[in-house]
């Protein structure tokens, strides 16, 4: 590595060794299309041997991002949900028992499920098997970077990557679990003399462009919404009446009322005859009871249970007419007639739901009973209310407090954390994302999962440039906007761009080689089959007695000619046409099948 000017140079590598195999992960499928046993073996260290190796035995009737599902052999029943795991004392990873909800994206591959869905989705299988071990293993070695992988076979898949620990630093795997505490160990070995890190600083170009690190966070949050029954609805004032009444206190064929989520009360006294008239006109008397109504959405119900009344009346609940036993009567003001006297209580059960009028309300409702008495009276209105109380997912919020430096044009992410996930190195993606994963929210009384959500808390740095860079690379990019689209891909003849010690710019032609175009065709091959008696493999008796007319073939596989004509001998015919396939997964598999049919055999004398 060397600066723009060449004035300085540093040795440096920028990747350890050529990529090499370090894993490799097989599954043996048996016949109901489980996966029977997954195999993973390890070289971490690269050293060409596998060092380390791991079985697990199912069966396993699905896959996931994270782990498999292992059920009963060809079904979906008594399933149990296992997670790949670091190990740290075995080197290697492991399966744990977990939740259904800590895993991700499962899906089932054996016969319960569909038919021969493993063997056609195979690759899929073994990919997402070896992405979520991959992930995993990440944790215990933390140097190990991920290249590629290659499927070997229908069953096997192997993964390659390099090792990162053949640098100078000094154990980062102290950061990879506390990337909070890397933007310090950089200031510190930018200043110490020798280190990469006190090099770069001390470019030109790291000189003339001053670089600040600003960390940031953005959060996810869900409020927990916790309400008492006497939070959502309470008494705070009555002239006359019960609140919280009991049973037997309400009328016969009350429905039950839970104290934790009902309230029974009266408003008025249906036996004390305390309203006195003066037995002229009819006077009018009441009783009411104020309530505060804090979370009217948390009110389930209410209902206008019972009236008794002597000698008219009303139940009014806010401004609007719940209930009159006269119906001329409808206003607040006197009755309609002059006269009134009953002489005795008159009980009605009207039933009415008034839950409208509660859900409604503001602040505070006043519910009261009006009487129209002639001589004594007396009056009461008996009201049920039920109400939710408990623990609800409350407003969920995003708190950014990376809006200033992602509103600025001279700032730019170069680390990401997401849920403990680094998903931006170096100003790059990585490609990780979490899982989605759920909180548990406590509360005085109670305790409620958030379901899953994609990410909770994201983690940034950002590169903020606080002056101005001296380079001016204007010039080279309109040369390579020259070059890259005039240039002939067949011939591959350009126009260059070129600025002269003048100033002045000349269009010289140039050529450059083109690499030779990849070769597409391929030996196209057929397979044939031609028919021959059939044996009866593994029964007793002479072979010339069994199975004297069945039908079996023998399958060719031969080269295509030129003109895409498969060759056929007399007595053949073509099963598939001139093609570039490719038999090894079928050729896998009847093999499988013929090691797993001689283990079926017994031979005895």
């Amino acid at each position: 590595m060397q600066t723009v000017d060449a004035s300085q140079q540093l040795a440096a590598k920028s990747a350890c060794q050529a990529s090499a195999q370090f894993m490799r992960v097989t599954i043996l499928p048996n016949a109901t299309s489980d996966i029977q046993t997954i195999t993973v073996d390890l070289d971490p260290t690269f050293s060409g041997a596998v060092t380390n190796s791991s079985a697990f035995t199912g069966p396993f009737a699905a896959v996931c991002t994270n782990g498999v599902v292992q059920c009963d052999a060809n079904s979906f029943n008594n399933c149990h949900y296992k997670q790949w795991q670091a190990q740290a004392g075995v080197g290697n990873v492991g399966l744990g028992e977990v939740s259904p909800e800590q895993l991700g994206a499962c899906y089932c591959f054996n016969n319960s499920c569909g038919n021969n869905l493993l063997w056609v989705n195979s690759g899929k299988v073994l990919n997402d098997l070896g992405s979520g071990i991959a992930l995993e293993l990440n944790k215990l070695y933390p140097r190990l970077s991920v290249g590629r992988s290659d499927q070997l076979d229908a069953v096997t898949l192997v993964y390659y990557g390099q090792n990162a620990a053949c640098g100078t630093d000094s154990s980062p795997e102290q950061y990879y679990s506390h990337a909070q505490d890397l933007a310090a160990a950089g200031v510190a070995a930018q200043n110490q003399p020798g280190t990469v890190a006190s090099f770069i600083a001390s470019t030109p170009a790291a000189a003339a462009t001053s670089v600040q690190s600003v960390q940031c966070a953005i959060n996810r949050s869900v409020g927990l919404d916790e309400v008492s029954r006497d939070g959502i609805l309470s008494l705070l004032s009555m002239t006359r009446g019960q609140w919280l009444a009991s049973a037997a206190s309400m009328p016969p064929g009350t429905p039950a009322c839970d104290p934790s989520n009902c309230i029974n009360f009266i408003v008025g006294d249906p036996v004390s005859r305390t309203y006195i008239g003066n037995k002229s006109v009819c006077s009018v008397f009441g009783d009411s009871a104020l309530l505060s109504v804090a979370r009217p959405d948390r009110i389930v119900s209410a209902k206008l249970l019972e009236t008794a009344f002597d000698d008219y009346g009303q139940v009014w609940v806010g401004d609007s007419l719940a209930f009159t036993s006269n119906p001329t009567w409808t206003s607040t003001g006197a009755f309609p007639s002059n006269y009134c006297e009953l002489g005795r209580n008159t009980f009605t059960y009207p039933g009415s739901d008034l839950t409208g009028l509660f859900t409604s309300a503001a602040t505070t409702l006043k519910i009261q009973e009006r009487s129209a008495v002639f001589d004594t009276g007396d009056g009461a209105a008996y009201l049920q209310v039920r109400v939710n109380p408990g623990c609800q997912l409350g407003a969920e919020t995003l708190t950014d407090g990376c809006t200033a430096e992602e509103n600025n044009a001279k700032c730019g992410v170069w680390e990401e954390w997401v849920d403990g996930v680094q998903t931006v190195k170096d100003g790059l993606t990585t490609g990780l994302a979490p899982l989605p994963s759920a909180h548990t929210l406590s509360g005085n009384t109670c305790s409620l999962s958030t379901g899953n959500r994609n990410w909770w808390t994201t983690t940034r740095t950002y590169q903020c440039a606080t002056g101005s860079s001296t380079y001016d690379f204007s010039d080279a990019l309109k040369r390579r906007e020259t070059v890259t689209t005039s240039l002939d891909a067949t011939s591959g003849n350009y126009t260059d761009r070129v600025t002269n010690p003048d100033g002045t710019i000349t269009s010289p032609n140039g050529t450059v080689t083109l690499p030779p175009p990849q070769a597409t065709s391929c030996q196209q091959t057929c397979k044939t089959r031609t028919a021959r008696p059939g044996d009866a493999v593994g029964l007793s008796g002479p072979q010339s007695a069994l199975n004297a007319t069945g039908v079996g073939w023998t399958f060719h596989y031969k080269n295509c000619t030129a003109a895409s004509v498969c060759p056929v001998d007399p007595g053949e015919e073509v099963v598939s046409a001139c093609d570039c396939q490719s038999n090894f997964a079928q050729a896998a598999a009847m093999m499988q099948t013929i090691r797993m049919v001689k283990e079926d055999q017994t031979c005895s004398q």
